[in-house]
């Protein structure tokens, strides 16, 4: 597993490049900024490596950008009809960030933010973020784990495990 500096966020903290190998030699790039996935380099017909996805190339625009490249969305992935909802009989407001409805989890969302990385083995990461009761207006203490595998058949797995001490609305996806 190679890391290294992928450059700092707005608030001075460094961002950081994880780069997973699989047994074929392909390569995925994974940034703790967003949880997102940077770059996959597969082999062409002529075995050179290419990049098949979009992706900056420091960490600053993962969190200013207006593009969601290879991040993890949420709190909520797509729109938030006139960004609230009720629940258990109390309503909750979100930010209005698409007209008049909430877009992939308000303002900032889980793509701005800087997760925790745990390196697993040559091949996996797990990005973990705890966004706290009533970010962006959603309920609840929310620990987000994102567990990215590349396999031996040149796939990218992605787990997700969630756990809220509150009923709260969720729908991840990368």
């Amino acid at each position: 597993m190679k890391v290294k500096d992928f450059g700092k966020i707005s608030d001075g903290r460094s961002a950081h490049l994880y780069t997973l190998v699989n047994a074929n030699g392909m390569k995925v790039d994974i940034t703790d900024i967003g949880a997102a996935i940077r770059s996959i380099r597969i082999p062409d017909e002529n075995g050179d490596k290419v990049d098949v996805v979009l992706g900056y190339d420091e960490a600053l625009p993962y969190e200013t950008g207006d593009k969601f490249f290879g991040a993890t969305v949420g709190r909520f992935a797509g729109q938030v009809k006139d960004a609230c909802f009720t629940m258990n009989g109390e309503t909750y407001k979100l930010p209005k960030n698409d007209g008049p409805n909430c877009l992939h989890g308000g303002d900032h969302g889980f793509k701005t933010r800087l997760f925790d990385v745990e390196v697993i083995d040559d091949s996996s990461v797990k990005c973990t973020y705890v966004s706290p009761d009533l970010e962006e207006g959603f309920p609840g203490n929310l620990k987000l784990e994102v567990v990215y595998k590349l396999n031996d058949s040149n796939g990218i797995e992605i787990h997700y495990n969630a756990v809220s001490d509150k009923d709260t609305i969720l729908n991840i996806t990368n």
